[in-house]
Formats: structure tokens, sequence, C-alpha cells
């Protein structure tokens, strides 16, 4: 199932898969950035699952970018490794695809 999501998106080609990463960048962000403010006021949190779900669907520069600027997950090993992955893993499948 993950394979054919990837192979659609991917599909999507110019202004549909720039508005998905657009899109998915967004909604990483600001679930890094609920997740903290949740943290910060000891409310419901976003799961760790959740967030790297999201960073591997095409939103991982929004993670990263959530990740430092809110200050958030920045000393969970997992993260410090998956955000990245995810987001060479975007960069080849988008241009190192031929």
């Amino acid at each position: 199932m993950e394979k054919e999501l990837l192979q659609s998106i991917l599909e999507l080609g110019g202004k549909g898969l720039l508005l998905y990463l657009l899109g998915i960048n967004i909604l990483c962000f600001l679930s890094f950035a609920y997740d903290k403010w949740q943290a910060i006021h000891r409310g419901w949190r976003v799961p760790e699952k959740v967030l790297l779900g999201q960073a591997f669907l095409g939103g991982a520069l929004g993670g990263i970018l959530g990740m430092y600027l809110c200050r958030h997950k920045t000393r969970k090993p997992r993260f410090l490794v998956l955000m990245p992955v995810a987001l060479l893993l975007w960069i080849y499948l988008i241009f190192g695809r031929k």
C-alpha cells in the first residue's frame, strides 16, 4: 500500500507535487510546534510515530525546521537520525530518479 501511495504522489508531477510537499511540510512543522506547546502545557501529545510518519510522507524539511525553531525533539537520537534520512530519501525520489 505504501508503494502505491508513494507512486501516486510522485506521479502528481510539477505543481501537484509541489503543492503536496508544501502542504505536508506545513502540516509537519505545525505538528512539531503543537506538540511542543502541549508538552509545555501538559496536554495531549502528538505520538512520535505520527511526527516521523509525516516526515517520511514528505514533510521532513518542515519537521526539521519545527525541531530546531521550536527546540523540540532535538535530543532524541531517533529524530536526529531519521529526520535527515527522510529528507535525503525525498531528495533522491524527486531528483535522483531518471
